[in-house]
């Protein structure tokens, strides 16, 4: 086993790159996310602008506002896959646009009536594998949502409603159930993250990293069948409030918090002994590698694009 990383080596490429030059929403509302689109050439905005709640598409390049959506109802998370815009609202729905052209959104139940906070996909879909006896079939990118029920909720793409009427969204699975009590501690971030692939075969090889009030980072395997949703190590302190989570790369992710800091971890993986023929996956876990200064107040939320040279 290679020796452990200095803390530098483990936050390279991590640099602050300047500010928004614009305002995402007018003087004295809110922002409540943002989204990268799949190319990186726009962002997605939700506000809250005095009761009025608005969906903004920015240029990257002018950073100007080129169109505007309106939903009706409070938005809290953003999402951008594949030429597709998801927002999770104050209603518990899932509404669905298309990053570019003007239509209007679709609705869908995503399964809660308290409000979604945050919103996630799977980068790509995962390819069938088979290894040592094992096998999985293909299967689409999923859609993972949480919230103020602090329950973690898994859709996989493209979104089909139950055909039942209620537009509520079909082969939905509950990964995390936080019982929905009145009181419990609200899932405000996700991210979708690729690990290091040495013997990790098919979605085995991602994970999910879940904060919120609780001020600590859990990690969820995105692997295939029953395994869905077991926990990868021990909970990572973070020291305060989680408002947003986003890959940093493979085995890489940042936390946005409470205190305006964004909090740098790392996944390690962990060879176990071999017990004869059968494959045995290695067992991962998740550490927090630096803490870079960020804003002087809560950081809401972080985007990051990743796009090929």
């Amino acid at each position: 086993e290679s020796a452990p990383a200095t803390a530098a080596e483990l936050a390279a490429g991590v640099v602050a790159a300047g500010g928004w030059p614009t305002r995402l929403c007018s003087e004295g509302g809110r922002l409540n996310g943002a989204a990268l689109t799949s190319d990186g050439r726009r962002l997605w905005s939700a506000a809250d602008e005095r009761g009025a709640m608005r969906l903004r598409v920015w240029s990257v390049d002018t950073a100007q506002c080129e169109r505007t959506h309106e939903i009706g109802v409070a938005a809290w998370a953003v999402c951008a896959h594949a030429g597709v815009v998801y927002v999770g609202a104050a209603d518990g729905a899932i509404h669905r646009f298309l990053e570019t052209g003007a239509q209007p959104g679709e609705r869908f139940e995503g399964g809660g009536t308290k409000p979604v906070l945050a919103l996630e996909a799977e980068p790509r879909a995962r390819p069938a594998w088979q290894r040592d006896g094992a096998s999985a079939r293909e299967r689409g990118p999923l859609l993972l949502s949480a919230g103020a029920d602090g329950c973690v909720r898994a859709y996989e793409l493209p979104l089909r409603a139950d055909g039942l009427g209620r537009r509520a969204i079909a082969g939905t699975r509950v990964l995390l159930d936080g019982g929905g009590a009145d009181g419990v501690t609200s899932v405000r971030a996700l991210a979708a993250c690729q690990l290091p692939s040495e013997g990790l075969p098919g979605a085995a090889g991602r994970a999910l990293l879940a904060g919120g009030d609780e001020g600590v980072v859990r990690a969820f395997s995105l692997r295939d069948g029953g395994g869905c949703g077991e926990a990868q190590g021990a909970p990572v302190a973070a020291g305060a409030s989680i408002h947003a989570l986003a890959s940093l790369g493979v085995g890489k992710a940042a936390a946005a918090l409470d205190s305006g800091a964004l909090l740098v971890l790392r996944a390690a993986l962990t060879q176990p002994p071999a017990h004869g023929w059968a494959f045995t996956a290695p067992t991962v876990s998740w550490a927090a590698v630096q803490l870079l200064d960020g804003h002087a107040t809560v950081a809401w939320t972080v985007a990051a694009a990743w796009r090929q040279a």
